[in-house]
């Protein structure tokens, strides 16, 4: 797991690598089950918590902290978006739902000028182009998982859409990407 924390005595932030299974950790309740159960999420707390010598990176300030994380996000993203398309793709497949040969050509270009992005990226360089650019992949696929829950509901296979719509809510939501290109007026 990684984490921010304050480097005493200094302005500088420290992004941790931690190991989940050390005594001093302790993780509180899981916040979901059912379909969820698998991509659970709950609280951390570290007790006199230890980072032993290269589990550690000293960040010098937050533009540096805020590139980090956003760099990390855009490897969610496209992480994500792959999950989704592939469950996607196999749902069309099984049950005959009809596919559509521009959306595939729209996500391989996404996805295509993503991995171009995160390619020709450098430290130091702007990350946003690389952000926007796997935002938009994965709300494009949110999207589309959204359109083949609502199919399947539509034959009475509700079940079978097996948590489709989580993704509009993982790791950017739908609506702050969507906010964040200036779309104001989203319906919930």
């Amino acid at each position: 797991m990684l984490f921010k924390a304050q480097l005493a005595d200094s302005n500088h932030a420290v992004l941790c690598a931690a190991d989940l299974r050390a005594s001093s950790v302790r993780i509180g309740p899981w916040k979901f089950s059912g379909e969820m159960e698998l991509s659970d999420t709950s609280s951390v707390t570290f007790v006199d918590h230890r980072v032993p010598d290269g589990h550690y990176l000293i960040v010098p300030d937050d533009a540096g902290l805020g590139c980090i994380s956003d760099y990390q996000r855009a490897w969610f993203h496209l992480f994500i978006a792959e999950i989704y398309r592939a469950r996607v793709d196999h749902l069309r497949s099984a049950w005959e739902l009809p596919e559509h040969g521009a959306e595939r050509t729209e996500l391989a270009r996404l996805r295509q000028q993503s991995l171009q992005l995160l390619d020709d990226f450098r430290m130091g360089g702007d990350v946003a182009p690389l952000t926007r650019m796997t935002a938009t992949l994965k709300l494009r696929v949110s999207m589309m998982s959204q359109t083949t829950a609502a199919a399947l509901r539509s034959r009475g296979l509700a079940g079978q859409a097996g948590g489709l719509g989580y993704i509009k809510s993982q790791p950017t939501a739908d609506r702050k990407i969507l906010s964040g290109f200036g779309v104001l007026s989203f319906a919930s």
